[in-house]
């Protein structure tokens, strides 16, 4: 599995600027070893992409439909020419300031499959890495 903790280490520099509600998730979408987008969540906006998402029993009741860090990370890559092969690692810091469970959304993974983005890496409740099924 990937080793993506210089990108671990620099979501919770992020954090402290850019986390807008109760928590903070980003994406970066790599060619290669590059970083060539960030996308944040982002709890005061919303987009098309997830306003037509149906929260399932994994979220609470409260859920609100608010921009994903995956296609606000996504958007900007729209216009690029050079979209093949790429590689998106979705990463949740929780409040203790440790990595936690940022497994794309339903409604995300179909939006990142559309993209042709076929390599998910996600950050599990331990801290480690796993790779999105297609």
């Amino acid at each position: 599995m990937a080793n993506f903790s210089r990108l671990i280490e620099t979501a919770k520099i992020f954090k402290l600027t850019k986390q807008t509600g109760r928590s903070f998730h980003v994406a970066y979408v790599l060619k290669g070893r590059k970083v060539i987008a960030v996308g944040f969540n982002n709890f005061n906006k919303t987009n098309r992409v997830c306003y037509d998402y149906k929260p399932t029993r994994k979220h609470l009741p409260d859920y609100r439909s608010i921009i994903h860090a995956e296609p606000d990370a996504t958007a900007k890559i729209k216009n690029r020419t050079d979209i093949k092969d790429l590689t998106l690692v979705s990463i949740r810091i929780n409040n203790h300031n440790n990595p936690d469970y940022a497994e794309p959304c339903p409604n995300c993974a179909f939006h990142l499959g559309k993209l042709g983005i076929k390599h998910v890496f996600y950050t599990t409740e331990s801290g480690t890495f796993a790779q999105l099924k297609e």
